[in-house]
C-alpha cells in the first residue's frame, strides 16, 4: 500500500466456513504473513488498506486448495489377478481412482505409456483400456493417478502372461 496517511492493512483467511485469520499491518514494510498447519481444503484471501481520513481500498479475493492426499488408485474387474496365464491375446484393464482433485488417470505396459478412457462420477474416477491382439510372451501393468496439486499414486504391477501356442505333444514309446 501506498498512502501518506497510511494507517493499516488488515489480511484475511477464511474457507467456505469461517474466517481462519485475521491480521492487522500496521507498519509500511510488514505485509508477509506465512500461514502454516492448513488442513486440506479450499482458501481465500484478500487484504483491505485503510488510511487515517477513512479511505478504504481492498485487493481482489485469490483462492488457494492445499492438498497434501495422494488420489487413491485399485486395480478392479475384469482387470487379470496378478501372475496370470491366459490363452487369449487380449487384455482387459480397468481402475478406479479417487481424489476430489483429480487430473489424470493412466496405465503404463511394460514401459509404454498408455491413456485410458477415464468417467468420471462424483470425485471418482472409472478408466477403462482393452489392447487386443497381443503377442505372446510377459506384460508388466502399473495403473497410475495424479491430482492437480502433483500428488501421484500407482497401483502394484500386475505380471500377465500370454500364451496362445499348443503344447506340442509326440509318442516316442511304444512305436
Amino acid at each position: 500500500s501506498t498512502d501518506v496517511s497510511f494507517a493499516n492493512i488488515t489480511i484475511y483467511l477464511y474457507n467456505a466456513d469461517k474466517t481462519i485469520n485475521q491480521t492487522n499491518v500496521s507498519t509500511l514494510n510488514s505485509y508477509f504473513i506465512n500461514y502454516t498447519s492448513l488442513s486440506d481444503g479450499l482458501y481465500y484471501f484478500n487484504a483491505t488498506a485503510r488510511d487515517t481520513l477513512g479511505n478504504i481500498n481492498s485487493t481482489e479475493t485469490r483462492n488457494v486448495t492445499i492438498d497434501t492426499i495422494k488420489p487413491t488408485i485399485n486395480f478392479t474387474s475384469p482387470t487379470p489377478s496378478n501372475n496370470t496365464y491366459q490363452s487369449s491375446n487380449s487384455i482387459i484393464i480397468n481402475f478406479t481412482g479417487v481424489d476430489v482433485n483429480f487430473q489424470d488417470g493412466w496405465i503404463t505396459r511394460n514401459g509404454a505409456i498408455h491413456s485410458p478412457s477415464c468417467n468420471k462420477i462424483g470425485s471418482n474416477y472409472y478408466c477403462l483400456t482393452t489392447w487386443l491382439s497381443l503377442s505372446d510372451g510377459q506384460y508388466n501393468i502399473t495403473a497410475y493417478a495424479n491430482d492437480s496439486a502433483g500428488n501421484q499414486n500407482n497401483t502394484e504391477t500386475k505380471t500377465i502372461v500370454i500364451d496362445t501356442i499348443n503344447p506340442s505333444i509326440n509318442l516316442i514309446y511304444p512305436l
